[in-house]
């Protein structure tokens, strides 16, 4: 392991009376089992590892994230290619979105809802942030539950 990096093992991971501890979505880099294996990426990180310690991947949807902050958000997103930004309107704050959470799902929404590129989709969502070094901020977004997308309702009390 590299400097600063330590090696975590969760065992005995079957299954919790409440539910399941992890949900996963389906991937090929991860499997569920009785015991999982992560090393630290700074503080805010977990990359999965086999159990020797050398990283499965280093995708960052399968890396476990320190969360910052809960909030609601209400403005407007834009994807260009892979990268997607968010404007929130109630604090005028531009974000990074992160390719975590409703990522995917929000992509495939944008493509069939606009028609112009660079075209603002109104979204209000329940988000959080996560530190991303790639980020001017070093914070992204990430877009955990969508509660509305498409037209802007002041737009359309108007």
């Amino acid at each position: 392991m590299k400097n600063k990096e330590f090696g975590i093992r969760l065992h005995n991971l079957g299954m919790y009376s409440k539910g399941i501890h992890f949900r996963v979505k389906e991937s090929k880099y991860l499997d569920i089992s009785e015991e999982m294996f992560f090393i630290t990426r700074g503080v805010d990180e977990l990359i999965p590892t086999d159990e020797n310690f050398k990283p499965i991947t280093l995708d960052k949807r399968y890396t476990l994230h320190k969360r910052l902050d809960y909030l609601t958000v209400e403005g407007y997103i834009i994807f260009d290619n892979d990268t997607a930004k968010y404007y929130e309107r109630n604090t005028m704050q531009n974000w990074k979105i992160a390719e975590l959470g409703e990522f995917d799902d929000l992509k495939s929404i944008y493509k069939k809802m606009t028609k112009e590129k660079y075209e603002g989709l109104y979204l209000k969502a329940l988000a959080y942030s996560v530190t991303d070094n790639s980020s001017p901020t070093e914070k992204s977004l990430v877009i955990k539950r969508v509660k509305a997308i498409g037209k802007d309702p002041e737009e359309t009390n108007n």
